[in-house]
């Protein structure tokens, strides 16, 4: 049995009786050099340590924001710093393979002591435990606070011998990298789950169910052919449309009555609305637009294309309030999930997309969307359209749900492993 001893700390428990506790400036220092005229620009990433913003776009599909002054102030960095950046509060330190500059705003340290293993610190600042004793040296951590050198020489750190720490560097490398393409295999199968979704939806509600008898062309290319029998009409012949209100941030309540803002329809809701996230007072309420219980919601603003046309049912039984940027769709003698479906198709997805407009916020008009084509089975095969996806697509969310429980126990487990060994509480190989 490994004799231990307590540290004194709470985030690292009892740690090998031969391990160190030192206090951070024994161990790290701030590099204080200004960028060098050759260095490329860095980035920080959560996942990827410090890396180029070409890197970083390619990795994140996301532009960082661009340095248009202040080159000056700029920080040089060395491989093997750990940079402590804006968002460290939240993923810890990151750690940089390169040479390079970063934004002033950062903090780049470098090891003073030989004994520093670069490869063991990396994890250690990863750590579950650690970051929530960085978080506690602030009172007022909130989204975007920057970390500065006074809040990480608040947290000792644990020095293993340098053997030790090559060891447990060398074995979380290999083991959290089996457990990374697990959790990778399980989001692909997510990705080809929904795909399989979709094609189903958008076969059914171009073609119905059994896919056979008389077809005719639509007389759109984007939907191509669809059977004899069915129509295609603009969205406004369906029923009557009306734009929301809106309702800011600052005027949600934890109780109160049930409302419905844009951003819910393409992050919280699938096809219908269940029960309502959001809440707002009687005043606000008795000034808003409602939904009654089977309108749907179309979204016209969002983040890409994919977001806007979003469209789900209230299934409530009860009255909703809505926002604004939200299209509310009352119809009379439609089937409203088969309708859901089809907005929600790859057919009028493609209409959205011709009548979008903008780069960082995608939206389009009422009037536009009133303008998109859908395509109208007989009502007795809107209602089993409906019924048949319901049930397909339960089965398929039940699999994603399934793949998404796995991901959620291996990122739990490699968390669970990455404090166990960085803490001394499971031992490594020093072969």
């Amino acid at each position: 049995m490994r004799a231990m001893k307590n540290s004194g700390l709470s985030w690292l428990g009892d740690i090998p009786a031969d391990w160190e506790l030192l206090y951070p400036k024994q161990l790290f220092q701030v590099r204080k050099e200004r960028a060098r005229e050759d260095d490329v620009m860095l980035t920080a990433s959560q996942h990827l340590g410090m890396i180029s913003q070409d890197e970083f776009m390619e990795a994140e599909s996301y532009t960082p924001v661009a340095v248009e002054k202040g080159h000056d102030i700029l920080k040089h960095v060395e491989p093997g710093d750990f940079v402590i950046s804006m968002r460290s509060f939240q993923g810890g330190l990151e750690y940089s393979r390169v040479r390079g500059k970063m934004s002033s705003a950062y903090l780049a340290l470098y090891s003073t002591d030989e004994r520093v293993e670069d490869e063991y610190f990396k994890w250690l600042f990863k750590s579950d435990g650690y970051i929530s004793s960085l978080q506690s040296t602030s009172n007022l951590v909130r989204d975007g606070q920057a970390l500065r050198f006074a809040n990480f020489i608040q947290v000792f750190l644990p020095l293993p011998p340098s053997s030790e720490q090559r060891a447990i560097a060398a074995y979380l490398d290999k083991a959290c990298s089996e457990i990374d393409r697990a959790i990778e295999s399980s989001e692909a199968s997510i990705t080809e789950y929904n795909a399989y979704k979709w094609a189903v939806v958008n076969e059914c509600v171009t073609s119905g169910i059994e896919h056979f008898g008389e077809r005719r062309y639509s007389g759109s290319d984007l939907i191509g052919q669809i059977p004899v029998h069915w129509r295609k009409m603009p969205l406004k012949k369906l029923g009557d449309l009306q734009r929301g209100t809106g309702i800011k941030r600052d005027e949600l309540k934890s109780e109160g009555l049930p409302c419905v803002r844009y951003g819910e329809l393409y992050t919280t809701y699938s096809i219908t609305i269940d029960a309502p996230h959001s809440s707002i007072d009687q005043e606000l309420y008795d000034k808003c637009r409602r939904i009654e219980d089977g309108d749907l919601l179309i979204v016209l603003t969002g983040e890409n294309n994919e977001d806007i046309g979003r469209a789900v049912v209230n299934n409530t039984g009860s009255s909703l309030a809505y926002g604004g940027d939200l299209l509310a769709l009352r119809m009379v003698s439609q089937h409203p999930r088969f309708i859901a479906y089809a907005l929600n198709s790859a057919y009028f997805g493609a209409q959205r997309t011709l009548a979008s407009r903008g780069d960082i916020i995608v939206h389009m008009s009422a009037q536009e969307i009133a303008q998109a084509q859908v395509v109208i089975p007989p009502i007795e095969e809107q209602v089993a359209i409906a019924g048949y996806l319901d049930e397909k697509c339960a089965q398929i969310d039940a699999a994603i749900a399934a793949k998404r429980g796995i991901i959620d126990e291996l990122k739990a487990y490699k968390k669970s492993l990455v404090y166990e060994y960085v803490t001394g509480k499971r031992e490594a190989s020093c072969q």
